[in-house]
């Protein structure tokens, strides 16, 4: 992800927390894509939550971390959940 992404996703971050507890910003090959701004994670760090049909996975935003994951994803979405 570029800085200029990372940019992008945080301002989205800080504009949708006072908007909705989560937000669906994408839907790519059966990946979904969710911003949840009101969360009790632990995480304590920006991050994107991935979900397949079989799994879910937390992203860090910063730099592709993937911080939970449950589940069987594949090789390629996790990939593709890390770009």
């Amino acid at each position: 992800m570029t800085e200029n992404e990372k940019k992008i996703f945080l301002e989205w971050e800080f504009i949708l927390r006072n908007l909705s507890d989560f937000v669906q910003i994408a839907k790519i090959n059966g990946i979904k894509f969710e911003v949840r701004t009101n969360e009790q994670s632990g995480h304590h760090r920006p991050h994107l939550h991935v979900s397949t049909s079989s799994a879910s996975m937390s992203v860090a935003i910063d730099d592709g971390e993937i911080l939970a994951c449950t589940g069987k994803i594949s090789p390629a979405q996790k990939k593709m959940a890390k770009e």
